[in-house]
């Protein structure tokens, strides 16, 4: 077991290097969550309100493997097929290309349908506030959105294309996508606090977002992310006792606290090799999962930047071990590094 103190130790550290206002750290291990603190302040304008083991953060792209488990849901229900082109759910989008006859599901899942990344910069933060924003986005941005290489044939980090599948799902479902995620994953998981609504999350401890100035020193960003377009790729809030739950559950391949939440070829599916993002053959992608082989074994992972807040979601299934690092800075490799730094000190 992994030494509290060392733990503290390593948290704090980083918190001095890397100049980082504050951050919250968990660990799972042996399936169950062992670890779970805050350390240093939500705000630089607030000193003395220190971050503590409950405080939201915005996740930023750790939202995509939110969004995979309630789609992988739906397949289990019957209400979606990974394999079906979308223009089943869809038939009056048009895609260039005519990719949506060509799309699946699981190219979306995977960034291999060839949409573009499209970052989300200051003009997509704020926007598409509506409960229907994502159904709106679709209607009037995708459409004209220009593919980077072929439907099936390459992998490419596509925001767009985890939003798209999104909107398919809502649309079987016949609910808005935050809708769905509330009743599908975070009550049933008992992610008490995780949510897509930044008034909701306001009324509990928040960490405020900070980017650097000029000098280099950490300021507020006085302005919440707020994209319904873009909630399912990168726009939840949530802390580290609920992701710890979501992490769990899927060390235990679909199971929490004996009741099963997703079958286990589910979550085996999440987790497979399904395509190569880089030059290594080693490091692959899943269905919203970065995937590889670490010396602890396979690794199963997402990183998360958006709006002055960072993340770094890693699990190990081979071990039980997870490590969640969320941090109130952005751009920052504080998560990152405190990750790597703690999976140091792990025998193989």
């Amino acid at each position: 077991m992994l030494e509290h103190d060392t733990l503290r130790s390593l948290a704090l550290d980083t918190l001095q290097r890397y100049n980082v206002p504050g951050l919250a750290l968990g660990v799972v291990e042996d399936s169950q969550r062992t670890f779970a603190e805050g350390f240093g302040i939500r705000s630089v304008e607030e000193a003395a309100i220190p971050v503590g083991a409950d405080t939201l953060f915005q996740i930023g792209s750790t939202t995509k493997p939110l969004t995979g488990v309630l789609i992988m849901r739906l397949v289990e229900a019957g209400v979606l097929d990974l394999d079906t082109p979308i223009g089943l759910w869809l038939p009056d989008l048009r895609l260039q290309r005519d990719a949506d006859v060509a799309i699946s599901l699981r190219m979306l899942l995977s960034h291999t349908a060839g949409l573009p990344w499209n970052q989300i910069t200051p003009t997509r933060l704020h926007a598409y506030r509506e409960p229907d924003g994502l159904a709106r986005w679709v209607r009037e941005e995708l459409p004209s959105m220009s593919f980077v290489h072929p439907p099936g044939t390459a992998w490419s980090y596509s925001n767009p294309g985890i939003n798209l599948a999104a909107h398919v799902a809502e649309v079987a479902a016949g609910q808005a996508y935050a809708a769905l995620m509330q009743e599908r994953v975070f009550e049933p998981l008992g992610m008490e606090r995780t949510t897509f609504d930044p008034l909701r999350a306001m009324t509990y401890p928040l960490a405020q977002a900070h980017q650097r100035n000029e000098s280099g020193a950490p300021q507020v960003i006085h302005l919440a992310a707020d994209n319904a377009a873009q909630y399912p790729s990168a726009f939840a809030w949530s802390n580290v006792p609920d992701l710890a739950r979501f992490a769990r559950m899927l060390l235990g391949y679909g199971t929490l606290d004996g009741s099963m939440f997703l079958r286990r070829d589910s979550v085996a599916e999440m987790f497979a090799f399904l395509a190569q993002r880089s030059d290594n053959p080693a490091e692959a992608y899943g269905l919203t999962f970065q995937v590889d082989i670490h010396r602890l074994g396979l690794r199963v992972a997402h990183p998360g930047g958006i709006n002055g807040y960072s993340s770094e979601f890693a699990l190990f299934p081979e071990r039980g071990l997870a490590v969640i690092t969320l941090a109130n800075l952005a751009p920052s490799p504080a998560p990152a590094e405190l990750t790597e730094r703690i999976l140091d000190g792990v025998p193989a």
